[in-house]
């Protein structure tokens, strides 16, 4: 009796086993599920930072998801873009950085982000991003020397705030074309990943 409860023990503790390996490995990947408001975006494109297309899906009621990677050794940044296949100028971008997990995308009026610390920190730029814009909006000053500076000091803050990570890297690429020469050299020093 003691035999059959030892070898059942045993074969107890090898499916726990089993069971906590599959989850670390798929958990060390990482997956986008998505979902958008707009029914004119029937398509969803999965992109380098260079725009490049790495994979591509058609929405199913406004849904798509993707598996981007099986296992991620370092965060890495990519662009989901939702397209309007009767109007090529009708398109969306939104930032999802790459690391283990499951990152949700909701896209309508507002952007939300969210799943992984990373994306929780892209989040916290958008909103960063759209309160500036607000407040340049409602400011008096319509000086574009004025402003050209405001917008290199916001996004010279963004990257030096992210700079040991991905969305540094990422706001550089794609923002950097706002940044003074002194910011862009600043910001270019003192990046660290």
């Amino acid at each position: 009796m003691c035999k059959n409860k030892y070898f059942s023990f045993l074969s107890a503790l090898a499916g726990v086993a089993m069971l906590c390996m599959g989850c670390d490995n798929s958990s060390q990947g990482c997956s986008i599920k998505g979902q958008t408001d707009f029914k004119e975006y029937t398509m969803a494109y999965l992109l380098d930072l260079d725009r490049n297309k790495l994979d591509s899906v058609s929405l199913e009621e406004g849904k798509f998801g993707f598996v981007v990677a099986d296992s991620v050794s370092k965060p890495y940044a990519i662009v989901v873009q939702l397209v309007n296949p009767n109007d090529r100028l009708d398109r969306m971008d939104m930032p999802v950085m790459v690391e283990p997990g499951v990152v949700s995308l909701q896209l309508g009026e507002y952007i939300y982000t969210s799943g992984t610390p990373l994306n929780l920190k892209v989040q916290e730029f958008l909103n960063a991003l759209q309160q500036f814009k607000d407040g340049i909006h409602l400011s008096a000053s319509k000086d574009i020397t004025q402003l050209q500076t405001a917008y290199s000091e916001f996004y010279r803050q963004q990257i030096l705030s992210n700079r040991d990570n991905v969305l540094g890297v990422y706001i550089l690429h794609d923002y950097g074309v706002h940044l003074t020469p002194a910011d862009r050299e600043l910001v270019e020093t003192q990046l660290n990943y």
